[in-house]
């Protein structure tokens, strides 16, 4: 049942999303997400979920660009690393390519990136990072990065 999901970029939004709408579609298809191997459990489908150790340097104190998180993810017994979007925006899709197989020579992929869209803070932020998301995407899409994940704050003021 695998498939790719293209997404064409739109040159403009035909209306604004507010930052409480983003986040109830965000939990919507978290929950779609959740719901979905367990019904296909119950139909008689069976999933297999393989757990893989990821490097997630930043989240770790660990300040280090691709290409050392590569390394130190190889060096020290990591499956993957949390792919840095930035660094490749402006990359073209051979020089991607190369890239991707410099990962796979040693070993390594991408676990999950985080959501490149600021949704905590101020709405002008909220508003850029929702105009540099479908570029950003399709980065990810181009690295074979299948997951993004984030937090939400449990209250809010």
């Amino acid at each position: 049942m695998g498939g790719t999901i293209m997404i064409q970029p739109k040159s403009r939004q035909s209306h604004p999303i507010s930052r409480r709408m983003f986040c109830r579609s965000a939990i919507t298809a978290a929950a779609a997400i959740y719901l979905a191997p367990h019904s296909a459990q119950a139909s008689g489908i069976k999933n297999k979920v393989k757990f893989y150790k990821n490097l997630g340097h930043g989240h770790i104190g660990v300040r280090a660009n691709q290409q050392q998180a590569l390394e130190y993810a190889a060096k020290y017994g990591f499956d993957s690393i949390t792919p840095n979007v930035g660094e490749f925006e402006n990359k073209s899709p051979a020089e991607i390519r190369d890239w991707l197989e410099t990962m796979k020579a040693k070993g390594i992929r991408y676990g999950a990136s985080d959501l490149p869209v600021q949704f905590r803070r101020d709405e002008e932020q909220f508003q850029n990072g929702l105009t540099r998301l479908p570029k950003q995407a399709n980065v990810l899409r181009q690295l074979g990065v299948t997951r993004m994940a984030t937090w939400i704050m449990p209250g809010h003021n």
